[in-house]
């Protein structure tokens, strides 16, 4: 595979077939976090796979042209997805078993203790665990 002989259009072009799975296809083999990606000018890089206008997914082409300039085998490209990919889901796995351990901890001593969703300068924000869950007076976001 000789993504760095495509053009930006040919990217753009391949991104846009599927975004839902090019997208994070992209992201996993570029091996950037989120962080760089946003760093690097691409914002909030999966809300690209609901882009409707094409122009938008051109920085993400740009930059996988970049970084991705030499040929790859098909072996090295699945490799490298499907390992990034197995680390990002033990990352929330582990993740997800802290934040039990933490409710659970909390639960115990306060009884009302859960996830509460409010809306935060716009936008929809999870609190991991509040307590009491369905009116807060004490926040814990689990990291």
């Amino acid at each position: 595979m000789d993504f760095g002989k495509a053009t930006s259009k040919d990217l753009v072009e391949l991104i846009s077939k599927d975004p839902e799975v090019m997208v994070p296809f992209f992201v996993m083999i570029t091996g950037l976090s989120h962080r760089e990606l946003k760093r690097r000018g691409l914002g909030s890089v999966y809300s690209l796979r609901r882009a409707r206008d094409r122009e938008k997914l051109r920085p993400l082409a740009d930059l996988v042209r970049s970084l991705l300039a030499h040929p790859l085998r098909l072996e090295t490209v699945l490799y490298k997805f499907y390992k990034n990919w197995e680390e990002h889901q033990r990352r929330h796995w582990r993740g997800r078993e802290a934040e039990n351990e933490v409710c659970k901890a909390v639960r115990s001593r306060c009884g009302n203790v859960g996830k509460y969703v409010l809306l935060c300068g716009g936008k929809r924000r999870e609190i991991d665990c509040a307590v009491p869950r369905d009116r807060p007076v004490v926040a814990i976001n689990v990291r």
